[in-house]
């Protein structure tokens, strides 16, 4: 330890110093050769200005990675924002386009961060920094379209029999996709799917229920819409109970269908 005598520096003290009881440090023995008696015992380190530069850094990362490990993956407009510029957008659309590709061709099941990073030739710690988890970057990167038929172009007593017929072969069907049932698997806990699960049905199920019902219902009824399609949906391909996927399509097109049809043709 460093310790300093008037304006001089003594580096050759082996004597062990213990404070007294008042919290100062005690005297020691007379020095003759300085003729002082005491020890200044302040601290006597300087930092540079690049050294402070470099503590102040470091102790910004920890707290924003302590600030991270709370939020999650809520994280994800933060770091986009940190990110900033032209080069975080390029990165960001880097990774989804790696993801669409992934997801696609390997399933959501077995796509990981890593293989998402490797096609995107980045370290996976960015892909958890923009999407926060691989549930975030499937519910951002996937266009989850519902193709649904022109219901102005079907006969009015039978619109909503044909719409629970097109949802049936889009959950199970030849025209079938796995990312449909992913995104409710993972909409009942993850917040980034719910949010997506609300995006499709205002910009693509309200819409098409609007051309058909007078427009002040269209909300209400889609609503009421989404409370058969999305039940059957969770019921029978979710959660798989027995007794509702054991019933024939034919009895679900009717059924469900016939509910559909009332609500498109009744006021609410």
């Amino acid at each position: 330890m460093k310790v300093r005598r008037g304006s001089e520096t003594d580096v050759n003290s082996s004597t062990a110093i213990e404070p007294s009881e008042n919290g100062r440090l005690p005297t020691l023995p007379h020095d003759k050769t300085q003729g002082r008696d005491r020890f200044d015992w302040s601290p006597t380190y300087t930092f540079s200005s690049t050294h402070r530069a470099n503590r102040f850094k470091m102790y910004a990362n920890i707290g924003l990675q302590r600030l991270f490990a709370k939020l999650g993956g809520h994280l994800e407009p933060l770091a986009a924002t940190q990110a900033g510029g032209a080069r975080s957008q390029r990165t960001r659309e880097r990774i989804l386009a790696a993801a669409r590709q992934q997801f696609a061709s390997l399933g959501f099941d077995r796509c990981t961060v890593r293989s998402v990073a490797s096609e995107a030739s980045i370290h996976p710690s960015l892909v958890m920094r923009y999407f926060g988890s691989k549930e975030g970057l499937f519910a951002s990167a996937m266009s989850f379209d519902l193709q649904l038929p022109p219901l102005l172009e079907v006969p009015e007593h039978e619109r909503g029999y044909v719409l629970v017929t097109h949802l049936l072969k889009r959950w199970r069907g030849p025209e079938s996709s796995s990312e449909l049932p992913a995104l409710v698997r993972l909409a009942i806990a993850h917040p980034e799917a719910k949010k997506r699960l609300f995006e499709i049905f205002n910009e693509q199920l309200v819409p098409v229920i609007r051309l058909v019902v007078p427009p002040r219902q269209a909300k209400v009824i889609t609503a009421l819409i989404a409370t058969q399609t999305m039940g059957l949906a969770l019921a029978r391909y979710i959660l798989e109970i027995p007794a509702v996927v054991a019933l024939p399509e034919k009895t679900l097109i009717e059924a469900i269908g016939g509910t559909i049809q009332g609500y498109l043709q009744r006021d609410v």
